[in-house]
């Protein structure tokens, strides 16, 4: 049965209650119908108990366990309902053609409350219904508010303020709902249907605010909550438009799975948005922050983490201040990394990231890869690195700037390496921390996990070919071997190690492989001599000692 349809029929259901040993008659529930005769909604004869029909008059006006119908089906006529005192209903009905408008006293001067139960606002989108400015709406229970019609269209417009308590308020429907007075109360806000909810109100509500379709906008100076900000999430559609305002929100997540949600600036002032994610609440946003007109910035505050790994477009600043912003999609611009504020991520950004003193950067998802068009570590950042394995941007940590537009990697601060999953590097291997054709500067520290003995990290290709090497202690040419040559590499250049190592290791790589070799061999007590003395024909005029 279609809604209209249903109206025709007086609802009348008789319900009894036990008061201790007293049985009790309740008062039933009704279908009122405003007929169009009056405009005081205290007045019986204004209501039928019958659709386009001016009677029978009910008993009562309509109560808290009734449905009020407006049904006028004059097109374009305009009629106001003077409430004339607090009303409380189960549910109001908008099918009129004509516009209906609530009123709460005569001049809009007092303050007029209207409760409202489960039923929750039908509006067919026929015309505009709206409550006056004076008429406060409070929520009896959770409940939704439907706007079907014409997508565009506006069929509810409330200009006084909204009292949700603690219950949920969900909108709904194909056209659009404005609201003008704000939005109060602990409970939370739902966005369904694929019509516009239009918050142009300072709106107070500490609940969240879940976008399951359609859209929300903060037009002509709406906001959210900024003193206790609301968490916003997504499912898997809907927009949050913020048309130019800066706002502040507690969360910004998306449902598990495929999303196409927005957040836009569809103002031709520029938009910010503050995401301040508590530690305990890490969040992931899979949706697109975009521009629309004018740009959009992002800034992330609160401890936790915050990740997007949707293709962000929009070009405003993203400015980490605290907390973590986990980059595992794409941003358009750059990033710039704050005191006690850390970036991290496997995804792309398209221009410079600046990690200032305090600041850290952690590329990867444990290991994994990191592109950014440009990166400059300031004086007193920290860059933590993982090492897990040989192959870059899976098993060990890499920056990468190939392929992108600067490509400059500004090295200083501190290089953290760590080794995880168990790893141990073995001599000759190499990570490639670094693939940039551009490297400049240089760490004021590095800090290196320990290795096997006999072992040591090599940092001397570190600033040239972004590689950072297992080497052998007193392997100074870096071939895999300890032999003469090393030593001549340490008699024209005494800076490159220890000639201890090179003492205590000489023999190891290819020398030793070469007599395993042989047969018979030597005892490798012999061959360590023979090649002792070689070397020492090989030093010339440099000692050993």
């Amino acid at each position: 049965m279609s809604l209209r349809r249903s109206r025709q029929a007086v609802v009348c259901v008789t319900t009894w209650a036990v008061v201790g040993a007293v049985l009790l008659r309740v008062a039933p529930a009704a279908t009122l119908v405003w007929d169009g005769t009056g405009f005081n909604w205290n007045v019986l004869s204004s209501w039928s108990q019958v659709s386009n029909s001016t009677t029978p008059d009910p008993a009562a006006k309509p109560g808290p366990n009734d449905t009020a119908v407006f049904n006028i089906e004059a097109m374009n006529s305009r009629q106001d309902v003077l409430m004339a005192g607090p009303q409380s209903i189960r549910g109001l009905v908008f099918s009129s053609l004509g516009h209906i408008r609530l009123v709460g006293s005569v001049g809009g001067l007092t303050p007029t409350e209207l409760t409202v139960g489960q039923g929750g606002i039908y509006s067919s989108g026929a015309s505009i219904h709206e409550t006056a400015e004076d008429v406060v709406i409070k929520l009896a229970g959770a409940q939704t508010w439907t706007s079907d019609g014409v997508l565009g269209d506006v069929a509810i417009n409330v200009n006084g303020p909204i009292n949700i308590g603690s219950n949920r308020l969900t909108f709904d429907g194909s056209a659009a709902t404005v609201l003008f007075g704000p939005l109060s109360g602990t409970g939370g806000v739902t966005k369904q249907g694929s019509g516009i909810l239009s918050l142009r109100s300072s709106n107070t509500f500490t609940g969240d605010l879940l976008i399951l379709g359609g859209a929300v906008g903060l037009f002509d100076n709406g906001a959210l909550n900024a003193a206790s900000p609301v968490a916003v999430g997504f499912g898997a559609s809907g927009t949050l438009d913020l048309f130019g305002q800066s706002v502040v929100v507690s969360g910004l997540t998306t449902a598990p799975g495929p999303t196409s949600a927005v957040v836009e600036n569809g103002s031709s002032n520029v938009a910010t948005l503050t995401v301040a994610v508590s530690a305990a609440t890490p969040n992931v946003f899979a949706g697109v922050i975009r521009d629309d007109f004018a740009a959009l910035n992002l800034t992330k505050t609160g401890a936790g983490v915050l990740t997007l790994s949707g293709s962000n477009t929009y070009t405003g600043a993203t400015t980490i201040e605290q907390g973590t912003l986990k980059v595992d999609g794409s941003l358009a611009r750059g990033v710039l990394v704050k005191s006690g504020a850390f970036l991290a991520g496997a995804g792309t950004i398209g221009q410079t990231v600046v990690v200032q003193a305090g600041g850290a950067l952690a590329p990867g998802a444990s290991a994994g890869r990191l592109t950014v068009g440009a990166l400059t570590m300031q004086n007193g950042a920290t860059l933590n690195m993982e090492i897990g394995g040989l192959l870059p941007g899976s098993q060990h940590d890499q920056i990468d700037t190939a392929g992108l537009d600067f490509g400059v990697l500004a090295l200083n601060g501190t290089l953290s390496v760590s080794l995880i999953n168990g790893f141990s590097p073995s001599a000759g291997q190499s990570f490639d921390l670094f693939n940039s054709s551009s490297l400049s500067g240089a760490f004021d520290a590095i800090t290196l996990p320990p290795l096997s003995n006999g072992l040591a990290w090599n940092t001397s290709q570190l600033y040239v070919t972004g590689a950072l090497t297992v080497a052998v202690n007193g392997d100074f040419d870096l071939d895999g071997d300890v032999d003469g040559h090393d030593f001549l590499a340490w008699q024209r250049n005494p800076g490159v190690g220890n000639l201890a190592d090179l003492k205590s290791n000489f023999g190891f790589g290819t020398l030793i492989a070469a007599a395993e070799a042989a047969a018979p061999a030597p005892e490798p007590s012999g061959l360590l001599l023979l090649a002792l003395a070689a070397l020492r024909c090989i030093a010339g005029r440099r000692p050993w000692n």
